[in-house]
């Protein structure tokens, strides 16, 4: 099912929800019920299957037993989605006696089911994860996932306002049908991945068709209760910290969301001046939560107002779960952004002493984690520092427009898009027809909320296709967030046929046969010459000759072979030794593949000797 079917069923869907939802759910629950009847039906059928061949008894029908026991295994090894437990550390009651006595009392507050463990990630996030013991037939263990910055960033008030969302996706008091249904949903969605990453053949045939129509339509019908499910853990969070403690904690995470962006970006960038990653880096990230937020604050929360409930997710938008939390004002205005916390943080109210510890532990994984990458990213980023610091040294109109084009993409990567944006418009007053300061114009316009940007966007990937996966990656992200799913189906269309091309483009490429089309390679004077001083080096290659291969896939991309006849025909591992050899040392700025011009490519040797100057030895 295409995202716009998808979409258009849900669409459908949720008006049929409206208006009758007791008649709605009892269909879901229905459609849940033929999914695992399926399921039971094959199982019964092959174990009745076996027990009749038992009775029978017959020595040739017993032989028959054997593969029927093996196919019965591997359809229960298909339905067994192992799904295992989420990776965190374990928050005991010794150690937080204080957060363990708040779940207790929230969960039953809520009427969730126990919690088994509450883990601590390094994330700006909060789930509660089931982990099923017997696969798709459930008895689930429950796992609270606590991301440390987020107690960091929120007041203990709203901390238990987001406790009680979360718990309340288990809770048994909107209905155990929501409740089971939220499970089921999750779990065909495992079973699904299951299948499709043992790429088991057995589970294909089995499941692999009925997972092709019913999959999609559940996923569907479930969705409407999924997103109801939102509303009503949201709720949830209303009743036991109030309305205004819930809107105000879902305001908070959404601007803590956005300084978090912002500072593992300039962390990121702060390889350029630093050898070395910073000690404390999880001590900064807690004290910029828990600080105040800059002035772009407003434009943040009207930017996450305006974007709109979409498909792609079941979470309602921002602005449709304050206004179910009671939101009003007058043109449909955001509410401003939360005021600076005023007291301790619910880190520090919940967890105590350990959050310390946590800290320290989080400041040090980290540190060793990115240690090898942050050495290369230092290397990277400080040459690209000293190349754009002599750029700027110059006069502007010194610089060719290959420079100018060198300091702007330098500029990218060291994370300054205001000026590389500055610097790209500047560029095309110059030089109105290049394609990458379009391109560079264009991503700082869509930034910045600007929809002109699309138009440069779209100039530059149809004048250069290798522009077009990150420019529909842009322009995916600027849709998505407008929650425009048909402009994001159709650049996401876009990148998926320029990605099927450049993966046939790169396997004709390296399958070289008898085949294979030539013709003139045209490379100048200076570079042939370079050629075949490389190749005099090699007493072992008799003759070589170069030659474009005539493609069809990206024929705009050009590309060249370089075939190679020995002295003498040795083993395969002689030929591949000499090829890779001459290939280390030719340095050419075009794609070459240097390959042997074995007895069964005599065909292509001929075609390549009737080639005007391609031989070059």
């Amino acid at each position: 099912m295409t995202p716009a079917r998808f979409r258009a069923l849900v669409g459908r869907l949720e008006q049929k929800a409206a208006r009758a939802p007791g008649a709605y759910r009892a269909q879901v629950a229905i459609l849940a019920v033929v999914g695992y009847a399926y399921l039971f039906t094959i199982l019964a059928v092959l174990l009745a299957a076996a027990v009749g061949l038992v009775l029978v008894g017959r020595f040739v029908v017993v032989k028959l037993l054997i593969p029927l026991v093996i196919l019965i295994y591997a359809v229960l090894r298909a339905l067994w989605v192992s799904v295992p437990a989420p990776q965190g550390e374990r928050i005991s009651r010794f150690d937080a006696p204080r957060l363990h006595e708040l779940v207790r009392r929230v969960r039953r507050t809520v009427a969730a089911p126990r919690v088994h463990v509450i883990q601590s990630i390094p994330q700006l996030n909060a789930a509660v994860v089931q982990v099923p013991r017997l696969g798709v037939f459930g008895w689930y263990r429950n796992y609270l996932l606590i991301g440390l910055p987020l107690l960091q960033a929120l007041s203990p008030e709203e901390w238990q306002a987001v406790l009680a969302h979360e718990l309340g996706h288990l809770s048994g008091r909107h209905g155990m049908l929501g409740a089971w249904i939220y499970r089921v949903r999750e779990t065909w969605g495992r079973l699904g991945q299951t299948i499709q990453t043992r790429k088991s053949a057995l589970g294909g045939l089995l499941f692999g068709k009925f997972f092709d129509v019913y999959a999609p339509y559940f996923m569907a019908y479930s969705f409407v209760l999924a997103r109801g499910h939102e509303y009503e853990a949201d709720q949830a969070a209303a009743e036991l910290a109030g309305a205004e403690t819930a809107r105000r904690a879902l305001l908070r995470l959404e601007m803590a969301d956005r300084v978090s962006q912002e500072f593992w970006g300039q962390m990121k960038r702060g390889a350029a001046m630093l050898a070395d990653p910073p000690t404390d880096t999880f001590g900064q990230l807690r004290d910029r939560l828990g600080g105040g937020l800059p002035a772009t604050a407003t434009a943040w929360v009207s930017q996450a107002w305006s974007r709109p409930t979409n498909y792609s997710d079941t979470h309602p938008s921002l602005a449709d779960r304050l206004k179910a939390l009671g939101w009003s004002a007058a043109e449909n205005a955001p509410p401003p952004p939360p005021e600076p916390l005023q007291g301790s943080t619910a880190a520090a109210a919940y967890l105590g002493t350990a959050e310390a510890k946590l800290q320290e532990l989080y400041d040090k994984r980290w540190r060793e984690g990115v240690a090898a990458e942050w050495k290369k990213q230092h290397e990277h980023l400080s040459a690209a520092l000293r190349r754009v610091t002599e750029l700027d040294a110059r006069e502007t109109q010194s610089l060719t427009e290959t420079e100018e084009l060198e300091r702007i993409t330098q500029c990218v990567s060291l994370g300054d898009l205001e000026r590389a944006g500055t610097l790209a418009a500047a560029l095309l007053v110059r030089s109105p027809d290049l394609p990458e300061a379009h391109y560079y114009v264009g991503r700082k316009l869509l930034l910045d909320g600007d929809t002109r940007g699309v138009e440069h966007i779209e100039r530059a990937m149809r004048e250069r296709p290798e522009a077009v996966g990150p420019g529909c990656q842009v322009l995916c992200e600027f849709y998505w967030q407008r929650g425009e799913m048909e402009q994001v189906d159709r650049f996401s269309a876009w990148a998926t046929t320029r990605r099927q091309e450049e993966a046939a483009a790169r396997q004709e490429r390296v399958t070289i046969s008898k085949q294979s089309q030539v013709g003139p390679h045209q490379w100048s004077e200076e570079l042939v010459a370079h050629v075949r001083e490389t190749l005099q080096q090699f007493a072992d290659v008799r003759t070589a000759y170069l030659c474009r291969l005539l493609v069809k896939h990206l024929p705009e991309r050009p590309c060249y072979i370089l075939g190679l006849v020995p002295e003498q025909r040795g083993s395969d591992r002689k030929s591949a030794e000499l090829r890779a050899a001459v290939a280390k040392q030719l340095q050419v700025p075009h794609e070459l593949m240097v390959f042997i011009l074995t007895l069964n490519l005599e065909p292509l040797e001929q075609a390549m000797q009737q080639v005007a100057g391609a031989k070059v030895k």
